[in-house]
């Protein structure tokens, strides 16, 4: 009887990480099979590389919240390279994602986290120290991304929606100039309005619900 108790209090504790693993499965079927997911990583934006890091940040601090697993070196060093991935490749989506994922964490978690935050400092640390000097060597400021340096010579809509719109330099190629005075100017206007905005987010959400079927 204790055998058979002992048992089906094991089957009990492992309930819950057979239903987290049988719904990861289930929603990678469903992102491999989403249209928007295929759009988004399979063209010239380049999500395919910001999906695996979300996958390895994420994955890692699912298997501790919902699997229960304890937040080993390992899981902290694999967090750590999708942290860089992310850094590398959607910084701003990524730093919003890694916010909310350690505030669940630090909400949840009632056990021993220094080897996790030590597995992601492992891949972290070197990772800051060689974009810093990417940046220093492509931009001349270690603390300046080479995108945000394109951003001030060419773009006249700014990145965030806080900061104020740059005049128009003087563009040696018509087709840039219509790029970022016309198209890209034209979306950024649409989207301070509040149904230009409902409008953007309706499409979004459009696009990912029709590709599942829903």
């Amino acid at each position: 009887m204790a055998k058979r108790g002992g048992g089906m209090r094991g089957d009990h504790l492992d309930a819950p990480r057979r239903r987290a693993a049988a719904m990861g499965n289930h929603g990678g079927v469903i992102a491999a099979m989403s249209t928007a997911s295929y759009m988004w990583s399979q063209t010239y934006w380049g999500g395919g590389v910001a999906m695996i890091g979300g996958a390895l940040l994420g994955g890692a601090a699912m298997r501790i919240l919902l699997l229960h697993r304890s937040p080993t070196l390992r899981l902290g060093a694999i967090a750590g390279v999708g942290l860089a991935i992310l850094a590398n490749s959607r910084p701003f989506e990524g730093l919003i994602l890694a916010i909310l994922i350690a505030a669940m964490l630090v909400l949840r978690l009632r056990r021993p986290w220094m080897r996790f935050a030590a597995g992601i400092a492992i891949v972290m640390v070197p990772t800051f120290a060689w974009m810093g000097y990417y940046n220093w060597r492509v931009t001349g400021n270690a603390f300046q991304l080479p995108y945000s340096l394109h951003a001030q010579q060419y773009m006249t809509a700014p990145l965030m929606f806080w900061k104020k719109p740059r005049p128009a330099p003087e563009y040696r190629h018509e087709a840039l100039r219509k790029f970022f005075t016309i198209i890209e100017w034209n979306e950024y206007e649409r989207a301070k309005t509040w149904p230009g905005l409902l409008g953007s987010l309706y499409e979004q959400f459009d696009l990912v619900f029709s590709s599942l079927d829903l």
